[in-house]
Formats: structure tokens, C-alpha cells, sequence
């Protein structure tokens, strides 16, 4: 999301890190959006939900 990297930098008030996701989403699912196969997968990582840090860039995520 381009948005998100030049409002990280306009912004003086951001420092850090910033995950730029719109929320966790299971493999399995975009398995099936994309209609591979119906077999589910584990997730083996987690992305912090936490946004509050990301809307203080003014980023709107596009859902999924």
C-alpha cells in the first residue's frame, strides 16, 4: 500500500514499525477464493490485529 509508506513518512508523529494488514486471514480461505483446493492449513504465524498504530497514518484498509 503506497499510501501507508508516504503517510509514514509525512507524518511526524510516526516512528517504528508498522504491519500494514487489513486483518489475519487463514490460508485456507484464499485457498478457496482463488480455487485451488477445500483443504484447510494451519497457520504457522500470527500478524498483530492491532490498528491503532496504523490508523494514526490515516491508512483505510480495503477488505479482503
Amino acid at each position: 500500500m503506497a499510501n501507508a509508506h508516504i503517510q509514514a513518512y509525512e507524518i511526524d508523529s510516526a516512528s517504528g514499525r508498522y504491519c500494514i494488514v487489513e486483518r489475519v486471514v487463514h490460508f485456507s480461505l484464499v485457498t478457496k477464493i482463488l480455487c485451488a483446493d477445500d483443504k484447510l492449513y494451519v497457520p504457522k504465524f500470527q500478524v498483530s490485529r492491532k490498528r491503532k498504530k496504523t490508523q494514526s497514518l490515516g491508512v483505510e484498509f480495503i477488505p479482503f
